[in-house]
């Protein structure tokens, strides 16, 4: 995809309900750590699994998303993930985006040549009066 493919296809994809630029996060499960069956290990984690090792002996298996790679479209995303589904246990797309005060995101954006839903402003230290 070449720039202005990818500029058309930033400013036509679904923002989901933001008028803020989006970006995408692929995002895979990734084994953390095990414990033994009567033992809860404290923390966050995105899935506990019961899994047995070669011996048959039964354990709990930790994962959490782990981010992967980083996308301006859900289509390169989504290209990605087919791409490399062989390499992926359990990928996911995960959107956020670009706050009005992102000043380098809303600058990088503007300096290509990208269309955002709102004006880039400056930030106030680089504001001249007028």
């Amino acid at each position: 995809m070449n720039l202005e493919e990818l500029k058309t296809e930033y400013a036509t994809q679904n923002n989901r309900a933001t008028a803020y630029p989006i970006y995408v996060w692929v995002q895979d499960l990734q084994y953390i750590c095990r414990s033994d069956m009567d033992e809860e290990i404290p923390g966050h984690f995105d899935t506990i699994e019961r899994e047995t090792d070669d011996e048959g002996k039964a354990y709990l298996a930790y994962y959490k998303y782990i981010p992967i790679e980083f996308f301006l479209t859900m289509r390169g995303a989504e290209r990605f993930i087919f791409e490399n589904q062989h390499n992926l246990k359990k990928p996911r797309r995960w959107i956020g985006h670009f706050h009005s005060r992102n000043h380098e995101m809303r600058g990088l954006l503007k300096e290509i040549g990208f269309r955002t839903e709102d004006t880039y402003e400056k930030p106030i230290n680089e504001r001249t009066e007028e």
